[in-house]
């Protein structure tokens, strides 16, 4: 009768165990690719929940980044790691199964059954070390959800501004271009009345080939930087696109003793300084677990045997004896991979304050040198002006009047060059500090330095 009832018990064990698995197919869908453009309706109800609606038919940098938010596939590979770490969180917290032993056994025309039941316990706190080292990693991987995010939106900036600058500058040497045609053609003039030789000539058709060749490279520098732009959003073009680069227009002006705060801000919020500290966190987990595997885990296996009539009950007890290691072995890995850990991270926030620090003198040090060019550009107008008003008394001839808006066209072109730099500095500045420090919600500092028009 024991045995009878012993044997329904473990069938019923066993039904309870059994589970199902909902099955997931992936089933790529290549509509979903097509659907990847900016004038999405999904991308605009989303783009409507973070930014307020206005009528301009261009883009501007943060409408573009939340695009590359919500269409960029490396993002979503972030996510999905993070989701896995959350999942193992779960695994973490599992307590193990018991095992079912059975053994049956024939000897003649008897049978003889014997079964045991092994529980194991965790001691020492042991799962709840294994939860806390997962939930360290399971943070790690939402901070690589930041920082990808921020990635993304660097790309994009600097792709935007990559379309930015080649526009000023093609528009700068389209102005170019045509004092040359003009100056080419009086100084053809010129050569067929006699009045100059060859040489002239050569000199004009040198410039005018040197700036065609510069337009060209501005127009490579067009497409590759659409191209880019396209690439960091996650979508196939951006054919035909309207922009608002207004946000470079200003460049603000920084003072060591006003950017304190956002230096200690970023040396506590950085993305790479928080995963650091959930690595800290992880290896110092894994470290207690090891300490705690010190202590031996108990299993206890109830058992029954039935034979010829006869049923025994057994209380089977088992631990490792800890003889010939006390897992010193991954003690010490374990607390030396957290000595590395913490290492790592006071290396990383000297790394951080010595690259703000640097980006900053760099930036400050591109600013004068922008402010120079600009009192070079104003003093070859004032030139450029004398000269026409001279012109017009008759003191001069145009050829020199037109080499005079030539020469202004170059250092318009060398302030040009500084103001580049400049504005990548300042962008380098922000991805030292992965704070958005360009942007179309709020103003860049009171106090600007406003950069002159090109034109």
């Amino acid at each position: 009768m024991n045995s009878e009832f012993f044997m329904h018990f473990v069938f019923l064990l066993f039904l309870i165990s059994c589970n199902t698995a909902e099955h997931v197919v992936f089933s790529p869908n290549p509509t979903e690719f097509e659907s990847r453009t900016l004038t999405n309706p999904k991308l605009q109800k989303y783009l409507e929940s973070f930014l307020v609606a206005d009528d301009l038919p261009s883009w501007n940098l943060d409408e573009l980044t939340l695009a590359g938010f919500f269409f960029n596939p490396d993002l979503k590979v972030s996510q999905a790691q993070w989701n896995a770490a959350i999942a193992a969180k779960e695994t973490a917290n599992q307590i193990p199964n018991p095992v079912l032993n059975l053994a049956p056994q024939y000897g003649g025309p008897l049978w003889a059954l014997s079964t045991s039941l092994d529980l194991l316990f965790l001691t020492n706190n042991k799962r709840s070390f294994q939860l806390a080292q997962a939930d360290s990693q399971a943070e790690y991987a939402r901070l690589q959800i930041l920082d990808k995010a921020w990635q993304i939106r660097a790309k994009i900036r600097n792709a935007f501004l990559g379309i930015h600058q080649s526009n000023i500058l093609k528009a700068q040497l389209d102005q170019e271009n045509n004092i040359l045609h003009k100056y080419k053609k009086i100084i053809t003039e010129q050569l067929n009345s006699g009045q100059i030789s060859n040489a002239a000539e050569l000199e004009a058709k040198f410039l005018l080939a040197q700036n065609e060749l510069a337009i060209s490279d501005a127009q490579q520098k067009q497409i590759e930087s659409s191209a880019m732009l396209a690439q960091a959003i996650g979508i196939a073009s951006i054919q035909n696109l309207s922009i608002n680069t207004e946000v470079f227009n200003k460049l603000p002006k920084i003072f060591q003793s006003e950017f304190a705060a956002k230096k200690e801000t970023a040396l506590k919020s950085r993305v790479d300084v928080l995963s650091s500290l959930a690595t800290c966190a992880s290896t110092h987990a894994a470290y207690e677990l090891e300490l705690a595997k010190q202590f031996p885990n108990y299993k206890l296996s109830p058992g029954y045997s039935w034979s010829k009539g006869v049923s025994k009950w057994t209380l089977g007890n088992s631990f490792e004896l800890p003889i010939f290691n006390q897992n010193l072995g991954p003690m010490h890995e374990a607390l030396a991979k957290r000595k590395v850990a913490e290492a790592q991270f006071e290396a990383l926030q000297v790394q951080i304050l010595n690259e703000i620090e640097l980006r900053i003198v760099v930036y400050n040090a591109s600013l004068e040198k922008l402010k120079a060019a600009n009192k070079l550009v104003e003093a070859e107008q004032n030139k450029a002006k004398l000269l026409k008003s001279r012109m017009r008394q008759g003191d001069i001839s145009k050829t020199l009047l037109l080499r005079s808006e030539l020469a202004l066209q170059n250092v318009k072109i060398t302030r040009l060059d500084a103001l580049f730099k400049t504005q990548l500095a300042f962008v380098s500045l922000e991805d030292s500090l992965q704070a958005p420090l360009i942007t179309n919600r709020a103003p860049l500092a009171e106090e600007v330095e406003t950069i002159p028009s090109s034109t």
